[in-house]
């Protein structure tokens, strides 16, 4: 419709408008633009109109045969209101249209002047050249030749065209997608492509798909990991209480009260507002409020002589003591505790440097301890030591840590440890007379602790070895030993040891791979906690037997030279209950262990250059 050679003089049927044109033909998108809306005759409607005429064109430039859809699309001009965006773009002259021109002479320009005539937005088809040179020129109405006639045809935006230029065989001059190869559609917006590199709308979804489903898996993996063939979740799910806690611990200052709840409940809150340094004179009334049966205070630092005191006024039905921090507390403050709570068994004092031996002493006689615990005090020594251990007590549990009056003689003459089931020596300088109370020591004993304290004398050393298989915790910082020959005796006893669950091991340089054989052989069904620094002779081929402990639940290996990313990604691999690994100092570990273990275990110490 739009050419036939058989006009001899062309008229222009229904909907054709004949145009004149110049003598030289358009070359570019701006230039046809231009052309046509400053050429005399073109009835002037709108941008729509212009964008969806198709031409025919003379090749001396005198008419232009047009094709409008304007009868089609007056059907559909029904508009409504206009909002004050579109009056005010209508106002600068801003159009749909023209930002697609911008956007395609930017993306033509950017491809180089080689590629301008594959990113013209009119395509110029060549009319049959054997069609045009057999017939004669011809004339039209005003007497303009024909005989070169091309058609200069603006797409269309409409169904038809979109069909076409999907499939890329009406429109071979379009931009092509990066990926696919196939021209994007006339209709899509200049805004949605990407001048670097144009997609079309399948690859679009296709690769938003890949990467929503990368993010999900990464996702889902952060709960999840595989262990030995099986999913078992690795994240921590906060309880209810962890949550209650958490909300209390930040609005502490509008809490009034916290009512009836109970002894756990409440050192968890303690322990939250410690953490965050909020345990005050105005805090601090909410724990003595309600009576209670425990009081943990993780840091009286904050604390006045009266709150301390208001302790013992308040709670007199106190079962269980903790104070820790406590630089305020001083012998008449454990004078008012003492007659104030006369059901306390268990004491820990932690800081009360303040506190005398004499003191101390007479709150330990007036009732029967069953656990105490007394950290950095430089007061306290035999009369403590001997209150301690009085004929028919009942004490289980001792830990005494950076004492520096504690001494060997403290210990001297019949103390009674029948009872005694854990002990702890942290910082002391002893020797001797400190280990005999394990001579006489519960049956039941089963946790021994001894770390930074004075080497041991050669008699001490049965006394240990003797206790040794009934132990299930063992923490020993084997400089305690004078000589290697002295470790390597020890760590030979400890290996007809059988119902280890905890064992830490400091500074074990002696430790070869015979006594770690042998050690696991005889434990790894039950070992929860391990730790060998300092494990220099350790090699490759003991430390890989660390994975038969599969109800490891915490391991170090700091300052082992020899332990690479192998050997740990087995035992997180096998050891499906294990949440903390501590590798300082191992300098073979490399950063593709962590990533290998995010999401799995706890990687403490890791060091890369």
């Amino acid at each position: 419709m739009l050419y036939n050679n058989n006009y001899n003089t062309p008229e222009a049927p229904q909907n054709f408008f004949l145009i004149p044109l110049p003598d030289s033909l358009p070359a570019t998108f701006d230039e046809v633009t231009e052309t046509t809306l400053n050429t005399p005759g073109l009835i002037k409607e709108t941008a729509s109109t212009v964008l969806n005429t198709s031409f025919l064109i003379s090749s001396g430039g005198t008419c232009l045969a047009a094709s409008s859809s304007s009868a089609s699309s007056s059907k559909k001009s029904v508009c409504g209101p206009k909002s004050a965006l579109t009056s005010f773009l209508e106002e600068r002259g801003i159009s749909a249209q023209e930002i697609r021109r911008r956007h395609m002479n930017q993306y033509s320009r950017s491809r180089g002047p080689s590629s301008v005539q594959q990113n013209l937005a009119i395509s110029f088809d060549h009319v049959n050249q054997s069609s045009v040179a057999s017939n004669s020129p011809q004339k039209d109405d005003s007497g303009s030749d024909i005989k070169n006639s091309v058609k200069v045809r603006v797409k269309k935006k409409n169904s038809d065209d979109t069909k076409s230029d999907s499939d890329g065989s009406d429109n071979p001059s379009s931009i092509f997608c990066v990926m696919c190869r196939r021209p994007l559609p006339n209709n899509m917006l200049m805004s949605d492509i990407d001048p670097r590199a144009p997609k079309c709308s399948l690859c679009w979804s296709i690769l938003s798909k890949k990467m929503k489903s990368r993010k999900g898996g990464v996702k889902r993996m952060k709960n999840k990991c595989i262990v030995a063939g099986t999913i078992r979740q690795t994240t921590h799910i906060p309880t209810l209480q962890d949550i209650c806690v958490k909300f209390i611990g930040k609005n502490i200052k509008n809490v009034e009260t916290f009512g009836h709840i109970g002894s756990k409940a409440l050192n968890i809150i303690c322990s939250c507002l410690c953490k965050l340094r909020l345990l005050n004179e105005e805090t601090f009334r909410l724990f003595v409020e309600y009576p209670t049966t425990s009081l943990t205070l993780y840091d009286c630092a904050k604390l006045t002589r009266e709150n301390l005191k208001s302790i013992g006024w308040n709670l007199p039905k106190l079962v269980s003591l903790t104070l820790e921090e406590c630089g305020q507390l001083d012998d008449e403050i454990l004078k008012s505790l003492s007659n104030c709570c006369p059901l306390i068994t268990r004491f820990c004092l932690n800081g009360a440097h303040l506190v005398s031996d004499e003191a101390l002493s007479s709150f330990i006689a007036s009732r029967a301890l069953t656990e105490f615990e007394v950290s950095y005090n430089s007061n306290i020594a035999e009369r403590t030591v001997r209150a301690l251990f009085k004929e028919g007590n009942k004490l289980s549990k001792l830990c005494i840590a950076k004492c520096a009056n504690i001494k060997d003689y403290c210990f001297s003459g019949r103390l009674d440890s029948s009872c005694l089931s854990a002990l702890t020596y942290d910082g002391l300088a002893i020797s001797s007379d400190a280990y005999k109370i394990l001579n006489r020591a519960s049956s039941e004993f089963y946790s021994l602790k001894v770390v930074n304290c004075s080497p041991l004398v050669e008699n001490s050393l049965p006394i240990i070895n003797k206790i040794l298989p009934k132990l299930t915790s063992l923490e020993l910082d084997l400089r305690i030993f004078s000589s290697v020959d002295k470790i390597k005796a020890f760590l030979n006893e400890l290996t007809e040891s059988t119902r280890l669950e905890k064992l830490f091991l400091y500074h074990c340089a002696a430790l070869d791979d015979g006594m770690l054989c042998a050690i696991l052989k005889e434990n790894a069904g039950r070992l929860t906690s391990l730790t060998m620094s300092e494990g220099t002779e350790l090699t490759v081929g003991s430390l890989s037997l660390l994975s038969s402990c599969r109800l490891l639940e915490k391991l170090d290996l700091s300052w082992c030279g020899r332990v690479n990313n192998e050997i740990v990604a087995s035992v997180v691999r096998k050891c499906e209950r294990l949440q903390e690994v501590a590798l300082w100092g191992c300098h073979r570990i490399t950063e593709s262990l962590c990533a290998y273990t995010k999401g799995r275990v706890d990687i403490k110490g890791a060091m890369f250059a």
